[in-house]
């Protein structure tokens, strides 16, 4: 029998005095649960967004991610990004890039003790699909551990940006759904990001681009390395990187993006046209993808098919967060009479409400997602955020419906 949420084992331990969970038996309960409390809470699982982990090489010799490497005193940055998605070269997953994460990580764990707090760090240049499997199995294991047999038979769950794509593949088509309580979605792309078409399509301006590598990553972390000697110009490697790998392809505009909003128009002498349908813009029209990447825009947009337009589970378990303040490109202006075959600038753009990263329309699902809150902030610091934390908080810890 599961013990239900609203009993004091379900509630975070009080550690305002620094008092940790590192293990449940090294201590004596806190006087607010009482003698029967053991340190054993529901278990949370914190899936993080791309870029958002660590990638090592498989002998644990050097790290490819975040891909500052230093070799007879010159920078090797773009040797880094090569290997990432060099499928010869071994690798290993490591942890949280600490410089995005870690506010959040610690706020997460306070709420029910390190035992209880399960990070999931991933590959994240593999398919979503992949590593939605990964994460379905790895829920089913974090449940089967012995404190939790009887008494749990369900995890927590929260996600940042692209996490809410593994999380969803890992609920609809990995069957992890009945095993998850309840998900907080931060700032996630569930209808896609048009900055993704923009860093995929080989003729779009540079700028644009660094400024969605910017949001991603995080500035600090980005500046560590984005002007280093041989380096200088990482932007181009750095979309040779996401041109390919398959995650980068399924953060495209998918068909219900589409239905809502245009991503591309061709610029005429009458006005702007705009190319209406993922189909079209992606491989039809004059500003389609070049032949050779036709098959990765299908394979993305057949994934996003399978996830569907909504959420899974009850609406009262689900919590999605989005940002509507910061300019986010969602359309670009294609010349068809002054430049055949070439995009405008980026202030051709038109800014939309979003996070700088993430559309509004998107991560909110166009304001229908259930119990939605929005919150003034971009993409990356959203997470570290004290009103999502808070928000966070009382979503996590209060009973079940």
């Amino acid at each position: 029998m599961e013990r239900r949420g609203d009993e004091p084992g379900d509630r975070a331990p009080d550690l305002r005095d620094g008092d940790r969970l590192d293990d449940p038996r090294d201590k004596g309960p806190p006087n607010i649960y009482g003698e029967e409390f053991d340190g054993i809470l529901r278990p949370l699982v914190f899936v993080p967004g791309m870029f958002g982990t660590t990638i090592k090489l498989a002998d644990n010799t050097r790290t490819l991610w975040p891909p500052l490497y230093v070799s007879q005193g010159e920078f090797r940055i773009k040797a880094n990004l090569r290997a990432l998605y060099d499928s010869t070269v071994p690798k290993q997953i490591g942890q949280a890039v600490p410089v995005v994460y870690a506010a959040l990580e610690q706020h997460l764990e306070s709420l029910r003790g390190e035992v209880n707090f399960f990070p999931f760090w991933y590959d994240w240049t593999q398919s979503n699909a992949v590593t939605g499997a990964q994460l379905a199995a790895e829920i089913a294991r974090i449940l089967s551990l012995p404190r939790y047999l009887g008494r749990f038979d369900q995890v927590d769950l929260v996600c940042h940006s692209m996490g809410g794509l593994v999380t969803r593949a890992a609920s609809i088509l990995n069957g992890a759904g009945p095993r998850i309580r309840r998900t907080a979605y931060l700032a996630s792309p569930h209808w896609g990001a048009p900055k993704a078409y923009f860093v995929l399509h080989p003729e779009v301006s540079w700028e644009l681009i660094e400024d969605w590598i910017i949001g991603f990553l995080a500035e600090r972390a980005w500046d560590r390395f984005r002007e280093r000697d041989e380096e200088e110009d990482l932007t181009p490697a750095i979309c040779e990187l996401c041109r390919n790998i398959p995650s980068t392809w399924e953060l495209l505009p998918d068909r219900w993006y589409f239905e809502k909003k245009v991503v591309v128009t061709e610029t005429r002498l009458t006005g702007p046209d705009p190319i209406e349908g993922w189909q079209a813009t992606y491989t039809a029209a004059r500003c389609a993808f070049p032949q050779p990447q036709h098959g990765r825009v299908r394979d993305a947009m057949r994934f996003k098919e399978q996830l569907g337009g909504t959420l899974p589970g009850a609406p009262q378990n689900i919590l999605v967060v989005a940002s509507g303040n910061q300019e986010t490109e969602d359309i670009i202006e294609y010349d068809v009479g002054l430049v055949v075959n070439g995009f405008e600038d980026p202030e051709a753009s038109s800014p939309s409400n979003g996070d700088g990263t993430v559309p509004f329309l998107s991560a909110s699902l166009d304001r229908t997602a259930p119990n939605l809150y929005g919150v003034n902030g971009e993409h990356v610091a959203l997470v570290n955020d004290r009103r999502v934390l808070d928000k966070l908080t009382v979503f996590l810890q209060s009973p079940p419906e």
